[in-house]
């Protein structure tokens, strides 16, 4: 099995209800999301909750990432070496702490999809 796209993209969700916690109150969420599609036809999703207070990035940011760094260094791997991929994946990005979320779960959706179960069996969860 081999990955042969990347793709990511932001969307903006508006809240039900606003929250409100020590710097802001937020009535909408910006998201990005992310798309691994592999040659067997197996699709894995993630997605990344940037904000430049938490995780010090912001939506263009994870783009960024995803596009320029994560789809070339991934493109044509074997996606179940999770490990791998994501330890040269944080030498190259090691400030991009959701980015690397996002393709972390991404990987794990596919590894579960390949072996026929959810991913929270999968990392050992009941």
């Amino acid at each position: 099995m081999r990955i042969t796209r990347i793709e990511a993209w932001d969307h903006n969700m508006r809240l039900a209800e606003p929250y409100t916690i020590a710097y802001e109150t937020v009535d909408s969420v910006e998201n990005v999301f992310c798309r691994i599609e592999t040659n067997t036809g197996l699709i894995g999703f993630g997605c990344a909750a940037p904000d430049l207070q938490v995780t010090g990035e912001k939506t263009a940011d994870v783009l960024r990432a995803c596009d320029e760094v994560a789809a070339p260094l991934l493109h044509g791997v074997d996606p179940l070496r999770i490990a791998l991929h994501m330890t040269r994946l944080k030498a190259r990005l090691p400030r991009n702490p959701s980015a690397l979320a996002m393709v972390d779960m991404a990987l794990h959706d596919i590894l579960g999809k390949a072996a026929g179960l959810p991913v929270y069996k999968l990392l050992g969860g009941f």
